[in-house]
């Protein structure tokens, strides 16, 4: 985060005013925002050395014998969480979703940044955290909320491994107006990611637009805490973790102006658009939405 000034000339006198530049921030509003330099409500499986000063988590596996995870002691089933994180040395880290334990260990959704490399994948770890099976999820695309079914062709049904996409500057002689993200990992410094994992989707973003992942989990009914991941030979720091549970929905208060009085046609029906006139001409307006029509009331002296 970095402080920068702006100066504005009016009638002969200088003003400069200072602002903050921040990085990217969730698109959702959190829960939780750790902001501890304690990982009470966390637990380590495998190998790396983790701590906590000041709402920063560090994971360190440079010198230890695996990677290693820390998990949350909370579970979710659509979750939304964003963090920064910087890789001291080779970057080797992600997030694992839906985490739970099956008679073949802990299972869950795993999104990996690698070098260069991400890429989502459905993981399998032993008691010690060391992965025993990892395969690739399947693509899934489009600004839908459910994955689309299963191709037909079986070669279809993975996708290739993804980089980060290259940079474009549109076409020659054009200065666009807005700069792209630039693409790939910054290598030393902080990164941006959000998860999003919805339904049977996961999604992610990095560092606003640099690199994305959209791909099926195949599990609607996945149901689990995340963890936090460094792989063998890395250093990873995540500060800002901020997370909030997207399964539970809260209708806002229904409120109307005071020149206004409500009345509810249907608890039962939602529809997208309405139209009102005297349709059975009885000099009272009629609302007609979707397949219904309701007739207006008596007169109710309001």
């Amino acid at each position: 985060m970095s402080t920068r000034y702006v100066c504005l000339l009016a009638t002969s006198v200088v003003f400069c005013v200072g602002f903050t530049v921040s990085a990217q921030t969730p698109s959702f509003a959190p829960d939780t925002v750790f902001q501890s330099s304690s990982l009470s409500g966390w637990h380590p499986i495998g190998h790396a050395a983790w701590s906590a000063s000041t709402g920063t988590i560090t994971g360190d596996a440079r010198t230890s014998q695996g990677s290693g995870w820390l998990i949350l002691n909370r579970s979710y089933q659509d979750v939304g969480l964003y963090s920064q994180f910087r890789c001291g040395g080779a970057c080797d880290t992600g997030i694992l979703l839906h985490a739970h334990k099956t008679d073949k260990g802990t299972e869950g959704i795993f999104v990996s940044i690698q070098g260069d490399e991400l890429g989502a994948f459905h993981v399998t770890l032993d008691a010690s955290g060391s992965e025993i099976e990892r395969k690739r999820l399947r693509l899934a695309g489009g600004q839908i909320r459910f994955a689309p079914p299963l191709p037909d062709d079986a070669n279809m049904r993975s996708g290739p491994p993804r980089a980060l996409p290259t940079p474009r500057n549109g076409p020659t002689g054009v200065t666009l107006p807005m700069t792209r993200p630039t693409p790939g990992i910054r290598r030393g410094d902080w990164n941006d990611v959000e998860i999003l994992l919805d339904a049977d989707l996961v999604r992610a973003f990095f560092n606003a637009g640099g690199g994305q992942v959209s791909t099926a989990t195949e599990d609607m009914n996945g149901y689990g805490p995340f963890a936090l991941y460094v792989g063998k030979g890395s250093r990873v720091e995540f500060r800002q973790i901020a997370y909030r549970d997207l399964a539970a929905k809260v209708d806002p208060v229904e409120q109307v102006g005071s020149g206004f009085c409500m009345q509810r046609l249907s608890p039962f029906f939602y529809g997208w658009s309405a139209a009102a006139a005297d349709f059975n001409r009885d000099g009272k307006l009629d609302i007609v939405s979707g397949p219904f029509i309701y007739y207006g009331p008596p007169s109710s002296g309001r």
